[in-house]
This record gives structure tokens, C-alpha cells and sequence, in this order.
């Protein structure tokens, strides 16, 4: 495929706003979401959260307008009032949210406003989140959600508690094992620096719970909340601290300094803190390393992962000695090529210097690069959704190359026990997940 070509090609991850507000929402157990859309719209958002989210059902949380052809023609603005009142009615949530698409956003009606003055008639509120289908992708959308709430977030009116520290642009898409160990994981890294752990948003939490983030004294802003981290500032009017992910043991302990920096915490207890940690992961990440060596010899790995986590994972895989040489980028909004080098180079990890890694790959130019490790032997393991698995190994296919199933979607990949890919236990869980792929 040519570069000219490449830019009109189906992208592996090619979902949008709306998407990413139904995710969202999946992630307030106590919300709901009402889609002023058309039929072929209905489904985008939740369709494949049936497959990817076994612990909870996902569409008892959204209901539409029914917007027919004379409505559209007549004006379908007056129907959403009638129908954030009887969702309401039905379900009782704490919080809504109404989302449009393009074709009625484009008859020039004033969603907004209609939004706005149904919100007085019901005990929640309601926001509205324009949802564009040309504008945007999956986490632009979860972060205008995310913004929504904290928005709403009494900040100005709640006195803070010293020491407790919340947590924002965490992306949580299902209520499964994965995702509790990932929070446990922060827990416990801001519990070892001698700080309170508040609430993580978004993170499967009832949306009264996130209202909490307003008696915390600080704010820590993942890189997938960047997007928002100057208005969180002015809103809160608390301290905001960016980080990267806490992925792999360097991007942990990296993780772990920034946070002590931020917050105040004496260097030499910071200092002991990772030194226990390390103490007790290093050995068996170094027996990790040998097995990797004796069975991997000098193959590499490709990796497909939205830009912060493709980071994260890029570090552990080089700590780890997995030596990756390609990694595609399955976003368009969290900073690209540049941001994923920047991330890499604050870890202190350095890459291999013909590391190709590709932004928004299409499905055809990733097929293409990974058929041609294959083909030359030089490839021991793919790691990427469900998605980029499913065309890298078809079905069927003989000599298929080893692959750990990681990110939204995972159709095949399910937990049942807490095991994260944050923090050390992450690493270590995501050694063991390689360990048990790679003869």
C-alpha cells in the first residue's frame, strides 16, 4: 500500500466520539446515556462491550429518542426532553448524558439548549456531548465525558484533607479483574508513598463517589487526561500532576518519584519505597529475561496499543528483553510518534534505533509489516487487542505467531482473578501472560 493510499484506508481502531461517551458512561455504574441518534447509530457505542465486558451487561445503561423521518424534517430537538423524563423515570440514575450524530447535528438544531432546560425537570444532571462522526476518536470522546463530571465536581465548596490524593484521566472500559487490579495497583503505590488514595475517574465507581475528588488535596492527571489538565486546574484549584502511566517496573518507578515530587513526599522515603519494590520484582524479572533469551534468541515483538500505554508496554517489553521493533500507535488524539518518544525517554529506556513505530496504522499497512516479520522468522509475539489479532493471525492459519491479547477490544481475553498491567505486580503479570504464549 502506498502513503498516499494509507491515509483513506480502514484504520484498525476506527471508532469515534460517540464510542468513547458510551464507554464513559459504561464506566458510571449509575448513569445513563440517551442516544438522540438514528438507527445505524444506536449500536456503535455498546455493541461490542457484550463481548468485552463479561461482568456487566451493557445495554441496560442507554436508551434513544426514536427519531424518525418526520421528525427530522419537522424538527427532532423537542423529542429529547420528553425522553431524558421517561429514561429517567424508568431508571433512576444519579447522572445523564445525551449524545447526537452528524446528520441531525447538521440540521442546525440547538441540542444544547434542549439538554439544558430538560435538566431543571429531572433530580440529576444532564449533560450534553456533541459527538461528531468526521471530528475525533474514542478518547476524545471518553474525555469530554470525563470533563462533564468533573465539571460538576463541588470543588470550591469542599474544604480539601491533607495527604489525600485523587486520580483523573484513568480510562476504564470494563468491570472486569484487569481493571481492579490496575486500581488496586495505584492504591497501593500512593498507600506505600504515605498518601490517601481518592477517587480514580473514571473507574467503575457510582458517580456520588467521584463527587469526592473534591476533598482531595491534590490531583494526579493521567496521560489520557492531558486533553483537560489546564481546565481541571482552574476548576479545582488544587494542585494537578502529570505523570505518565505507572507501566513496567522503570515507568513505575518513575511514576512513583513524580507523584512524591508533586505531593511533597521526602526524597529518601521515596527512595525506600522503590528500592523495596525493586528489591522484590528485580529477581524475578531477571528470570524472566533468561527464559525470554533461551527461548526468543533474537526474534522481536510487535506491539499495538493506544500512545500512552504503547509507552508503557514499550518500556517493560525493553526491560524485560523482548526487543520490540515495531509499535503501532491506535489513537489520533493522545499525542502521536512524538509523544510516545518523549514518554519513552522519560522512563530512562532506551529503544532500539530501527524501532518503526506507525501512527493510527490502517488494518492493511499493519497486516503488511507483520506478514513481513513473519515471513523473515523475526517475529516471537504480537501484543494488541482483539482487533489487529484477528487479521495477524486469521483463523486457521498454520504457524501463527505467539500473541498476548491487551486493550479495548479483548473478545477473547477475560479475568476472573486481579491481574493488572500497573505497577510492579503489572509487570509481573504481564511477564507471566508472555511466559505462558512463548514455547
Amino acid at each position: 500500500m502506498t502513503d498516499e493510499l494509507e491515509e483513506f484506508a480502514l484504520s484498525s481502531h476506527s471508532y469515534g466520539r460517540i464510542t468513547g461517551v458510551s464507554l464513559a458512561m459504561h464506566s458510571i455504574p449509575d448513569a445513563f446515556l440517551v442516544l438522540h441518534t438514528g438507527v445505524g447509530c444506536k449500536y456503535k457505542g455498546a455493541g461490542q462491550y457484550c463481548l468485552h465486558d463479561l461482568a456487566r451487561p451493557s445495554h441496560h445503561r442507554e436508551g434513544y429518542t426514536e427519531v424518525t423521518d418526520l421528525a427530522l424534517i419537522k424538527g427532532s430537538a423537542s423529542r429529547i426532553p420528553i425522553y431524558i423524563r421517561s429514561w429517567h423515570k424508568k431508571r433512576n440514575p444519579a447522572f445523564m448524558a445525551v449524545v447526537s450524530s452528524t446528520f441531525l447535528e447538521m440540521a442546525g438544531e440547538d441540542f444544547a439548549k434542549a439538554v439544558k432546560g430538560a435538566e431543571s425537570t429531572v433530580p440529576c444532571p444532564v449533560a450534553y456531548v456533541r459527538t461528531l462522526g468526521f471530528d475525533g476518536d474514542l478518547y476524545d470522546g471518553y474525555n469530554s465525558l470525563t470533563l462533564e463530571v468533573l465539571r460538576r465536581v463541588p470543588f470550591k465548596k469542599t474544604k480539601p484533607v491533607p495527604k489525600k490524593v485523587g486520580v483523573v484521566g484513568y480510562v476504564f472500559d470494563r468491570y472486569e479483574m484487569d481493571h481492579a487490579g490496575n486500581l488496586q495497583q495505584l492504591r497501593f503505590l500512593l498507600e506505600s508513598l504515605g498518601l490517601e488514595c481518592g477517587p480514580v475517574a473514571l473507574s467503575g465507581r457510582p458517580y456520588r463517589e467521584l463527587m469526592d475528588l473534591a476533598t482531595c488535596e491534590k490531583l494526579i492527571c493521567l496521560p489520557y487526561g492531558r486533553a483537560y489538565a489546564k481546565e481541571l486546574s482552574k476548576l479545582s484549584g488544587r494542585p494537578v500532576i502529570r505523570t505518565d502511566l505507572p507501566v513496567g517496573l522503570s515507568g513505575t518507578f518513575r511514576w512513583l518519584q513524580d507523584v512524591a515530587q508533586g505531593c511533597g513526599v521526602a526524597k529518601a522515603a521515596a527512595e525506600a519505597c522503590i528500592k523495596k519494590q525493586s528489591d522484590y520484582a528485580r529477581p524475578q524479572m531477571d528470570s524472566f529475561r533468561t527464559y525470554a533469551r533461551q527461548r526468543l534468541g533474537s526474534r522481536r515483538l510487535a506491539l499495538f496499543a493506544e500512545t500512552p500505554l504503547a509507552a508503557g508496554l514499550t518500556s517493560f517489553a525493553i526491560e524485560a528483553g523482548l526487543n520490540p521493533c515495531l509499535i503501532g500507535l491506535r489513537d489520533r488524539s493522545l499525542g502521536g510518534k512524538k509523544a510516545f518518544l518523549e514518554a519513552l525517554r522519560r522512563t530512562g529506556v532506551r529503544p532500539s534505533e530501527d524501532l518503526d513505530v506507525v501512527e493510527n496504522p490502517s488494518i492493511e499497512l499493519s497486516r503488511q509489516k507483520v506478514a513481513a516479520l513473519r515471513d523473515k522468522g523475526s517475529l516471537s509475539l504480537v501484543v494488541g487487542s482483539c482487533t489487529e489479532l484477528s487479521y495477524i493471525n486469521p483463523e486457521g492459519r498454520q504457524n501463527e505467531v505467539p500473541s498476548v491479547e491487551l486493550g479495548f477490544p479483548s473478545f477473547n481475553y477475560h479475568v476472573l482473578f486481579p491481574t493488572p498491567y500497573y505497577g510492579v505486580a503489572g509487570a509481573l503479570a504481564l511477564a507471566q501472560r508472555v511466559m505462558n504464549q512463548v514455547r
